[in-house]
């Protein structure tokens, strides 16, 4: 018996889907690329780590022109490529100047960066550039390693004094800036916000903070490290970080937090160890958070050290299964010896953003890119469309006759 053209395609269509996801969880496209122009961009390398928003937006830091370099902030879809703002531009009467390597995105594609060495949080989208705060506005310089906003276009940043070691942590768009809480906790990292206005925050000392319909709350106490890393929290208001010691437990490990009423004005806090470093883990750092409405779950991804050295980025807690990429790793034909990853590189779709470094055999090869979570029907699933196929072509050739 011959097969059907159309059923033969489609069920090769699945079978080689299947065989590629057994291979691998993820497919990978290259959003910028150092070997070569990118859309008439020339780029000599790209330093931090990418952001991506829910539409699969990816926005980067790059240094541009071998000949007269600058460096710029960038969107790219994995097709085209636009510039956002460059170190070399001039915003109200001054050069923008040196500019932080965390971009972050929003939903809507607004770009927010921290520059001028931290005296300036500047905004753009690809049509305008704006200036939202700058030293003069807090008699402060922005702190952390970069600066969130979100679909509503407010910014979170942590502030402090020139010479001191204790900020304060404000929310803002442009107008006069919210004090949030001051620092006498101890230095602030950068705090996250997300689109319902709760933050997360870490202060170096004084453990890990939710902030949420106008309280503070401390969730986990003298646990975090490194000093300086951030947390994140996502749209239901579930914020992760890294601890070690684990809270009442031992070893370091990923954990999730969130306060909950559980009666009114009565709020509770829950901890739960996602992963720990009691199997093949040894260390966990850049945590990030999304959750996913449609299908309810919540979203995390992290960069972990295991098996006594090596270096990946996962998205659950099983070293083979929840893999992105790993050091050593083939990725584009080339080996990776290097990845980097920050809070703000995983959307509610799953999608994972990262720079890496490979070894071309030349003088390195550096990429920013975009996995996607590839998905394949179970094999229940899988027979099914096919019986489903069948039967339409069968109805098909019987309604011709």
């Amino acid at each position: 018996m011959r097969i059907p053209a159309i059923l033969a395609v489609t069920t090769t269509i699945f079978l080689a889907l299947a065989s590629s996801t057994v291979a691998n969880n993820y497919s990978f496209q290259i959003i910028a690329d150092d070997s070569g122009p990118n859309n008439g961009i020339e780029f000599n390398y790209f330093t931090g780590a990418p952001s991506v928003n829910d539409n699969g937006l990816v926005a980067f830091r790059g240094s541009e022109n071998p000949i007269a370099p600058v460096d710029g902030v960038y969107t790219g879809t994995g097709t085209t490529i636009t510039r956002i703002l460059k170190n070399s531009d001039y915003l109200e009467s001054e050069q923008i100047g040196e500019l932080n390597p965390y971009p972050s995105i929003n939903n809507n594609g607004t770009v927010a960066v921290i520059a001028g060495g931290g005296n300036r949080i500047i905004t753009g989208d690809g049509t305008t550039v704006t200036e939202l705060y700058d030293q003069g506005t807090t008699s402060r310089y922005y702190a952390g390693d970069g600066v969130p906003i979100n679909s509503s276009g407010t910014v979170a940043f942590s502030a402090q004094d020139l010479g001191e070691s204790y900020g304060a942590i404000y929310t803002g768009s442009g107008g006069p800036p919210t004090l949030i809480r001051s620092g006498e906790e101890g230095p602030i990292a950068s705090p996250m916000i997300n689109d319902n206005g709760d933050l997360a925050w870490y202060a170096d000392g004084g453990g890990m903070y939710i902030h949420k319909n106008g309280t503070t709350h401390l969730v986990a106490e003298q646990v975090l490290y490194p000093a300086g890393t951030a947390g994140n929290i996502n749209s239901e208001g579930v914020a992760a970080f890294t601890a070690s010691p684990i809270p009442g437990g031992i070893g370091s490990g990923y954990i999730t937090a969130e306060v909950v009423e559980t009666s009114p004005g009565v709020d509770e806090t829950r901890l739960t160890t996602v992963v720990d470093s009691q199997g093949r883990f040894d260390e966990f750092n850049l945590s990030a958070i999304e959750y996913n409405e449609f299908t309810d779950e919540q979203l995390i991804a992290f960069v972990g050290t295991y098996d006594s050295g090596s270096i990946g980025l996962f998205t659950g807690p099983s070293i083979t299964e929840d893999k992105v990429i790993a050091v050593g790793d083939t990725l584009f034909e080339q080996e990776v010896t290097n990845i980097c990853f920050y809070h703000w590189g995983l959307n509610s779709s799953g999608q994972v953003a990262f720079s890496a470094a490979l070894d071309d055999g030349d003088d390195g090869r550096n990429v920013v890119v975009l996995a996607t979570p590839v998905v394949v029907p179970e094999p229940a699933t899988l027979s099914l469309l096919v019986l489903g196929g069948l039967a339409i072509l069968i109805i098909s050739r019987t309604k011709r006759r």
